[in-house]
């Protein structure tokens, strides 16, 4: 009889914690989707990835003068790429590249916001089951 009494006992903690965990994991994914919501829709406020990854002052990332139009051999001499450009060649090739960087990196959040949305829906689709399952086993068992 104690070992019926010691299995029950493992059962219905068991069946407890699975719920409980089930419910922890339904609030995160409600609250990360929620966040998202907020973050990016409500209030415009994107992630890190949308840091901007060219210059104020035109030195030395991807979209400067510098990076785009001089290339520099082992010794460190600098060398321009192509010195049949005219400053006004120059500045647009400048200015596509910014152009591009800013149509990257809003790609990047757009897929960053897809992923993180999934990730949370993927979190929830999982755990409803799970709590109305164990839930279900705790309050048939509780009716007998």
């Amino acid at each position: 009889m104690e070992e019926v009494k010691k299995v029950g006992i493992i059962r219905s903690v068991y069946l407890y914690l699975v719920t409980a965990i089930s419910i922890v994991v339904l609030l995160i994914s409600v609250i990360g989707s929620l966040n998202i919501v907020i973050r990016e829709y409500i209030f415009g406020v994107h992630g890190s990835w949308d840091v901007m990854t060219y210059p104020v002052d035109g030195k030395g990332t991807e979209c400067s003068e510098e990076s785009l139009l001089y290339s520099y051999d082992s010794k460190g001499t600098r060398y321009e790429i192509d010195a049949s450009l005219s400053k006004a060649e120059k500045k647009a090739k400048v200015e596509e590249c910014v152009k591009k960087a800013e149509e990257r990196n809003k790609l990047q959040n757009d897929n960053q916001i897809k992923r993180d949305f999934a990730q949370y829906l993927a979190m929830f689709l999982i755990a409803i089951p799970l709590y109305f399952y164990h839930w279900g086993i705790i309050k048939k068992e509780a009716n007998k």
